[in-house]
């Protein structure tokens, strides 16, 4: 079953995104920093980002420093996705599955709005430099996709065709 966001919301660009992200996260080690130290949203972001060639915004989540992706709107002719930006969280806080796409339409209460900074919404961007970038992980990882995604990423279309073949 495809849900009513993803019918109605997103292109099929945002979610061949959200699908190659997906995969290029499900790829990483857990494990590709000697040092042992955890893989953070901060550098997982930049490396999809380099990736897919998206920007990367710094802020918080709530309470917590987080780094997440941003989709820029590019509406498809005769679709009803929204025309608004869109975050593809890639290291979802406290939520599964760990890479999350989300629509920033004004109605959704995870867009932020900086005329109202003391909101109910959870993204919220933060000056620059404020994240300090473990440069050696996201190295590591940067080299690791390099090698190992580009060459995996199915045809997101043939997916959904065939996803619709069997519909019928």
């Amino acid at each position: 079953m495809r849900s009513y966001s993803e019918r109605t919301r997103f292109t099929k660009r945002e979610m061949k995104i959200l699908h190659s992200a997906s995969l290029a996260v499900a790829l990483l080690p857990t494990d590709i920093d000697p040092s042992k130290d955890e893989i953070r949203c901060h550098e997982l972001a930049r490396a999809i980002g380099r990736q897919l060639n998206l920007r990367v915004v710094d802020g918080m989540y709530g309470l917590v420093d987080h780094s997440w992706c941003v989709i820029s709107a590019a509406p498809e002719p005769g679709s009803e996705a929204s025309a608004w930006d869109k975050i593809l969280d890639v290291y979802a806080i406290g939520q599964c599955p760990q890479v999350q796409l989300i629509d920033t339409y004004p109605c959704c209460q995870h867009v932020f709005d900086p005329d109202h900074p003391v909101s109910c919404r959870l993204f919220r961007p933060w000056p620059l430099g404020h994240i300090t970038i473990r440069e050696n992980v996201l190295e590591l990882m940067n080299a690791f996709l390099d090698r190992h995604f580009r060459p995996r990423v199915p045809a997101f279309d043939d997916l959904f065709v065939s996803m619709d073949k069997r519909r019928k």
